[in-house]
């Protein structure tokens, strides 16, 4: 006839309890999206470096204004990359960015060239202090003689982020 053990197993039981506790700790919190619409217009231009200033509707009806630092390579083939990291502000003070990586597609002569990227997010403030996540870009560029343009580029963004607060 065996002997139960009741110390061992309060032990290995306390283990399982500390595991189990210490991994909800590190799990992710739950995600949840953002979305919105976006104009913003070259600002600055030194080189290949680049300034966007723009405004940002977040699918809330929130406004945001937007700030894009930006590298491009030079086009090749049709194409150019591009990369850098955006600062959206809001009304509260709260702010995120995010850092992206991206192309640009030029079609035929006097069709608009399109824009997609995707990213991560790398800080918040505020309501968004702690973010962590991931972003999808699209976009478009617009003609700028058009009349009443105020931006060259149209786009739209989708965030899923967590705080980790």
């Amino acid at each position: 006839m065996t002997q139960f053990n009741w110390k061992r197993r309060q032990s290995a039981a306390w283990a399982l309890v500390l595991a189990l506790g210490t991994m909800a700790g590190l799990a992710p919190a739950h995600a949840e999206e953002l979305s919105w619409r976006q104009t913003s217009i070259r600002t600055e231009l030194q080189g290949m470096s680049y300034v966007r200033r723009g405004v940002a509707m977040f699918a809330n009806g929130e406004p945001a204004t937007l700030t894009f630092r930006g590298t491009a390579k030079p086009p090749e083939g049709g194409r150019q990359d591009f990369s850098g990291r955006m600062l959206m502000r809001f009304e509260d003070g709260s702010t995120f960015t995010f850092d992206m990586q991206g192309v640009t597609q030029f079609g035929p002569a006097g069709a608009a060239p399109t824009m997609s990227a995707t990213g991560r997010l790398v800080e918040g403030t505020g309501r968004y202090a702690g973010i962590s996540g991931t972003i999808e870009f699209k976009g478009r560029g617009m003609d700028l003689m058009a009349e009443g343009n105020l931006g060259d580029i149209f786009a739209t963004g989708r965030a899923t982020y967590a705080l980790n607060k």
